[in-house]
Formats: C-alpha cells, structure tokens, sequence
C-alpha cells in the first residue's frame, strides 16, 4: 500500500480512498477540534465523538451524521486475508501468535479472568508492537510463553479454561 492509498471501514464497508484518484483535497483543522475537509469540491465537516486507540475504534460525526468506525492497519488486514480471525468460531481454546515476533510484556497471569478485547501481551513484529487480545470471555488456563520469547507464526501463546 502506498502512503497516499488508505483502506477506511465504515459500518462493515471498506472504502478504498487514494489521494491520487482525486482532483482536489484540502484539509483545515479547526479551532474547536473538528476538521473541515473539501475533497472534489464537496465540503465535509468531521468531528470525533469517541476514539479508542487500544481497541482501534472511532466514532465520527461527518455532516451531522453519525459513523462508528473500525479502524484496520496492514497488519489486520492481512490477519483478516489469511483467514486467522472468523467470528464463526464460537468455542475457542487459545490464542495463537498471528504472525512471528517477540513478546514484549505479559498482561495477564494463569487463573486471571479477562472479557473479550484485554490486551493479553504484547508482541513485536516487524519493529510495530501488536496489542493480542482475548477474543473470548473466559479464565486463563496457562500461559505458554514468557517476555522475551521470540514466537512462530501459529505457536500457542495463551490456552483458556
């Protein structure tokens, strides 16, 4: 993906918008906070009412209209492209390393109970750090892995009750 090319999921619809297709972009940033933006001569007024940067959402306020927003860098969307995250799966026993990588720190211990989203650890790949978090409800069972361990791709990093 170039700089200029950004993927923009908006209500489950990915927009593809690439600075390069367009005539014109002019972005101000205003005084209280809010963005006003002319793309193609058609003015936008873009405010943000809630971002939560861990759980990479957003909810924008665009021309008086509501937009909550999931936000995916590359690195999501190749995890969605290799089919590592389904919401079809409704029984899960652990948590595999997405991608290689050395984890950095450990949120959680054995017995912990965590909800759906806690970050579990923290793993680096490819000099960006990635928040791993639980995709369930549950107990932690055990943890396969300690800060400092370099992971393959698929090891078992965290294993459920």
């Amino acid at each position: 993906m170039k700089n200029n090319e950004y993927n923009v999921l908006v209500n489950d619809d990915v927009f593809d918008l690439n600075v390069n297709d367009l005539e014109s972009l002019d972005i101000i940033n205003n005084q209280n906070g809010s963005i006003h933006c002319l793309v193609d001569n058609i003015k936008y007024e873009i405010e943000t009412v809630h971002f939560d940067r861990e759980g990479k959402k957003m909810a924008l306020k665009i021309n008086g209209n509501h937009y909550d927003i999931q936000i995916k860098d590359q690195f999501d969307l190749l995890i969605d492209k290799m089919g590592l995250v389904s919401s079809d799966v409704v029984d899960i026993k652990d948590v595999n390393a997405p991608m290689p990588g050395l984890v950095l720190g450990i949120q959680i211990k054995a017995g912990d109970q965590v909800k759906k989203g806690d970050t579990l650890l923290v793993l680096e790949a490819m000099k960006m750090e990635n928040m791993i978090k639980s995709p369930i409800d549950g107990v932690i069972k055990t943890l396969s892995v300690v800060s400092g361990d370099a992971v393959d791709k698929g090891q078992i990093l965290v294993e459920f009750k």
